[in-house]
C-alpha cells in the first residue's frame, strides 16, 4: 500500500492511496474543529466529498481519498515553514516551566524541536530546551545532541496501517507529513531534515544569537529569492553580486531573447515583480546594509 498527497494547505492534507473499492466510502476525512472547545478527532465517511468542512475553514485534518475517487479544484493556500523560526515561547523562561535544562544554568534562548514540513511519518513528538549561548562562537556545540534526543523521542511505527492508526486517535494538525508515504519509509532512519527550530531570545545581543542559530540549523546551499520592493533590494543584491562574482538567477535575465510578448523582451517577472534568487551563503557575502521597510513586502 501507498500514500500520495494531492493537496496540502494550512488546513487539510489530502492522500490517496494505491486502492480501487466500489463501496460508498470515497472520502474519509479524520479532523478537528477549529477555534472551539471540542479538540475531539472527528471522522467523516462518505461518498461525497466534504466540501462544507473543508471550505469553510471550520476545521483541519486529513482526506484520506482511494485512487478511483474525483478530487474538486481547491484553492492554492501556501504552507509556510522554515527550519529556524523567531517566535515568542516566553512561558519557557517561567521558573519551572517545562524545559529540558541539563546544566542547571540561566538560560537566555528557548528553543522548541520539532517535526518540520514535509517530516517523516515517525515525526511527532516535540520537546522544548533552554541554552546559555555566549556571542563568542560560530555554531552551538550542542547541535549533534539536539538532533539525536529529537530522534529518541519519535515513535517507530512499522507500517502506514499503525501511522493511520494514530493519526486516527490523535489527529495532529499542525504537523504536515512527506508527499509520498508506504511501507518501507517507516524503515528509513529520520534526519536532520526532518527537524526545525522555533526559538525565542532573552538577551541584550539578539542579533548575534540569531546569527549563531541561523549558522548551525540553516543550510547554507539553499536558494533564496528576493522580490523587489521599494527600496531598489533587488538591484543592490544584484550590484553586490557582480562585484564579488556571485552567481545569481535573475527574472531580468531573458535566455531566450528573440522571443518577445507584444513586441517586447518577455521576461520571468511574478505578477510584474522583480526577483532575484541565489545561495543563502552568497547572499551572506553581499556587504549590504538593509533597512526595516526591507522586510516590508
Amino acid at each position: 500500500m501507498s500514500l500520495n498527497k494531492l493537496y496540502d494547505s494550512p488546513f487539510v492534507q489530502i492522500y490517496q492511496d494505491s486502492k480501487k473499492v466500489r463501496n460508498n466510502e470515497q472520502y474519509e476525512y479524520i479532523y478537528k474543529y477549529l477555534n472551539s472547545d471540542n479538540n475531539d478527532v472527528q471522522i467523516y465517511k462518505s461518498e461525497q466529498f466534504p466540501h462544507n468542512l473543508i471550505l469553510s475553514g471550520i476545521s483541519a485534518g486529513f482526506l484520506f481519498v482511494h485512487n478511483n475517487a474525483d478530487i474538486p479544484i481547491l484553492p492554492d493556500i501556501e504552507c509556510k515553514d522554515y527550519k529556524t523560526n523567531l517566535k515568542c515561547l516566553s512561558n519557557g523562561f517561567i521558573k519551572d516551566s517545562k524545559v529540558i535544562n541539563k546544566n542547571n544554568e540561566k538560560y537566555n534562548v528557548v528553543m522548541n524541536v520539532r517535526p518540520a514540513y514535509n517530516c517523516h511519518p515517525n515525526c511527532i513528538n516535540d520537546y522544548t530546551i533552554g541554552l546559555h549561548i555566549n556571542t563568542n562562537i560560530i555554531k552551538l556545540n550542542e547541535k549533534n545532541e539536539i538532533i539525536k534526543h529529537f530522534m529518541e523521542i519519535q515513535p517507530k511505527f512499522k507500517n502506514i496501517k499503525e501511522w493511520k492508526n494514530y493519526i486516527y486517535s490523535t489527529c495532529p494538525i499542525k504537523i504536515h507529513f512527506m508527499n509520498n508515504i508506504n511501507d518501507k519509509t517507516f524503515s528509513k532512519n529520520i534526519t536532520e531534515k526532518d527537524m526545525s527550530i522555533d526559538y525565542d531570545i532573552h538577551d541584550v545581543d539578539e542579533i548575534n544569537i540569531v546569527k549563531i542559530i541561523e549558522n548551525t540549523f540553516e543550510d547554507m546551499n539553499q536558494m533564496v529569492k528576493i522580490f523587489d520592493n521599494y527600496n531598489n533590494i533587488v538591484n543592490r543584491i544584484k550590484n553586490e553580486c557582480d562585484k564579488l562574482n556571485i552567481k545569481y538567477n535573475s527574472s531580468e535575465n531573458v535566455k531566450h531573447k528573440r522571443l518577445k510578448y507584444k513586441g517586447e523582451l518577455k521576461n520571468m517577472r511574478y505578477n510584474g515583480i522583480k526577483w532575484i534568487e541565489l545561495k543563502y551563503s552568497d547572499l551572506l557575502k553581499c556587504n549590504i546594509k538593509y533597512l526595516l521597510t526591507d522586510f516590508i513586502s
